[in-house]
């Protein structure tokens, strides 16, 4: 744990201090308050962001697709399938998956639209459905393994072949 007290000097844990200067601020991201005093609960200015409806994730999207140098409608159309094929699927393992090394929603996303980018070129356009839910699936799929006598990658597989009927495998 660090340590700002009210002179804008930094203590690390190392005891090592770091002044601020009035020009210079701070951005800290945290998972939790769980060992923060009031006091620092108290001076900092806390943004929660709560990814129960997914914001963080859509708002990933949404950057992600508008950087991408693509045509108008095949930017609508991922942004649609993100939406369409997305959000069931969060929730799905939210619900129905364990895990073995912990991952949150939006490295699964940020997996898929890492494979997309490299994927997804011009003379693919016509096939942009396929192309992503091959790149939503194996984003998804890659972190899942047999924990505890569970195969959570069949699961997950049979899931999505029982709800996601657009695309055939």
């Amino acid at each position: 744990n660090s340590v700002m007290d009210d002179n804008r000097l930094l203590t690390l844990p190392s005891n090592e201090r770091i002044p601020l200067k009035t020009h210079m601020k701070m951005i800290f991201e945290i998972r939790d308050l769980n060992y923060a005093t009031p006091a620092t609960a108290t001076r900092a200015g806390i943004v929660c962001m709560s990814d129960v409806e997914g914001v963080q994730w859509r708002s990933y999207v949404s950057s992600w697709v508008k950087k991408t140098e693509h045509p108008d409608a095949i930017k609508e159309n991922l942004i649609r399938y993100f939406e369409k094929y997305g959000s069931e699927a969060m929730y799905w393992f939210l619900k129905n998956t364990k895990i073995m090394v912990p991952m949150v929603d939006i490295n699964m996303i940020s997996a898929a639209c890492s494979l997309l980018e490299s994927l997804l070129l011009p003379d693919k356009y016509e096939v942009l459905e396929y192309m992503f839910v091959f790149c939503f699936t194996s984003a998804c799929g890659f972190c899942l393994t047999e924990v505890d006598g569970v195969d959570y990658r069949k699961q997950f597989s049979d899931w999505w072949k029982a709800e996601m009927k657009t695309i055939k495998y």
